[in-house]
C-alpha cells in the first residue's frame, strides 16, 4: 500500500490509502436523532443523549438509512461508561467520570454495518496509559475489545475511523504523530501503523468524496488544508 499524494486547499499534496467516508456528519446526525425521539434533546436533563454528558460534549452517530446508531460517553448517568442508545448496551466502562462533565475517556469514530457498526474510542482504564481501543457492536451484543495500541508512557488520542472497501481505516494521534492502520472486517490490523503528514482534532469530521476518497479539513495558521486519502485498488 502506498502513499499517492493528495491536494490541500492551497496546492500541496498529500496521501492515498482512504476509504468511503464516515456515513454521515455526526453534527447532522444529531440533529436527526433529536427530530426523530420528537423533541430536543437537552443537556441538563439526567442521561446519556438527553443529559449530562462530558465537556466539551461527545456523541457519535450511524445511520444506515433505517436506524440511528447513537454512542455517547457518559461522566455519571445512566453509568460511568461508554454507552449505546442510552442505556441499550455498556460498551466500556469508563470509572473516571466525575458526575461533574468530565471524563478521561474519549469516544473516536463509528462506521456503520449491517446490523450494527465498529466504533473506535481512547481509554486509560485498567491500562498504562491511553490506547486506542476498536469493538464491534450488533443490534445490542457488544464484542470484544481490539487493543490497537498497548503503548505504556505514550499518550494517544483523537481516534477516528472510516471503511476501506471492505476493510477499515482507523486513525489516531500518538503524541503529536498521526498514526494510520489498515483493519480486516474483523479488526485485525492487516498493515501499520504508519505515520501521516496530515493533522486532525478530536472534532474533525471525516468525509467521503463523489469518487470515493476519504477526507477531512484542517486549520493551519492562516491556511485551511483538505487531506484527500485515495482509495487504491
Amino acid at each position: 500500500m502506498s502513499l499517492d499524494p493528495g491536494r490541500t486547499a492551497h496546492g500541496h499534496r498529500r496521501g492515498c490509502l482512504a476509504g468511503l467516508g464516515e456515513q454521515q456528519s455526526r453534527r447532522i446526525l444529531f440533529a436527526k436523532y433529536a427530530a426523530y425521539l420528537g423533541q430536543p434533546v437537552q443537556r441538563n436533563r439526567e442521561g446519556c443523549l438527553g443529559g449530562r454528558i462530558v465537556d466539551p460534549p461527545r456523541h457519535e452517530f450511524g445511520y444506515d438509512g433505517a436506524t440511528f446508531r447513537p454512542v455517547c460517553l457518559s461522566d455519571c448517568y445512566p453509568q460511568k461508561a461508554i454507552l449505546y442508545h442510552h442505556d441499550s448496551a455498556a460498551i466500556h466502562a469508563e470509572p473516571s467520570g466525575n458526575c461533574s462533565g468530565s471524563s478521561d475517556a474519549e469516544l473516536g469514530g463509528l462506521t456503520t454495518i449491517q446490523g450494527g457498526f465498529w466504533l473506535t474510542f481512547v481509554s486509560n482504564n485498567s491500562r498504562q496509559s491511553h490506547d486506542v481501543a476498536l469493538v464491534k457492536v450488533l443490534g445490542t451484543n457488544v464484542g470484544a475489545i481490539h487493543w490497537l495500541t498497548d503503548t505504556a508512557g505514550i499518550e494517544e488520542t483523537n481516534a477516528h475511523l472510516v471503511p476501506y472497501g471492505s476493510n477499515f481505516l482507523a486513525f489516531w494521534k500518538s503524541s503529536s504523530t498521526v498514526k494510520l492502520v489498515l483493519l480486516d472486517p474483523n479488526g485485525a490490523i492487516l498493515m501499520g501503523p504508519e505515520d501521516l503528514a496530515v493533522d486532525f482534532t478530536q472534532q474533525t469530521d471525516m468525509t467521503d468524496f463523489s469518487n470515493g476518497d476519504a477526507g477531512w479539513a484542517w486549520g493551519s495558521g492562516s491556511h485551511l488544508k483538505i487531506a484527500r486519502i485515495r482509495l487504491c485498488q
